[in-house]
């Protein structure tokens, strides 16, 4: 049985592979509502990273900066980029969405780097 520092470790590294290597999570990033998957991915990958460490209330509050810093309102971060960028295609509203979730690994200090993503 892993250990919780393994654990959390493998969670680290998959949130670190998912940012570094979306497609494999997601399929293609221009896909129609890929970003809106990879929202919901994330959400759960960070929470399980979160919920080890007994950290909820600090990736709440770190999504929230992300989300008011963005505009998004009640909306989440998909939504409110489609609605602010009209005309804005698919990856650009996937690539949005990743660099949300770039600074919410930021303020909780997931290492989100390429080496980071290696086991």
């Amino acid at each position: 049985m892993k250990t919780p520092e393994q654990i959390l470790a493998e969670a680290s590294r998959t949130i670190a592979n998912m940012h570094i290597r979306p497609t494999i999570y997601v399929g293609s990033t221009s896909r129609p509502h890929a970003a809106d998957t990879f929202d919901g991915m994330m959400w759960i990958a960070h929470w399980f990273w979160a919920s080890i460490q007994s950290r909820e209330r600090e990736l709440r509050d770190a999504r929230s900066a992300v989300s008011e810093a963005h505009n998004c309102s009640c909306q989440g971060f998909p939504d409110a980029y489609r609605q602010q960028h009209p005309n804005s295609d698919e990856e650009s509203v996937f690539e949005h969405v990743r660099q949300c979730w770039a600074e919410i690994a930021e303020i909780l200090e997931i290492d989100i780097s390429r080496d980071a993503s290696r086991p």
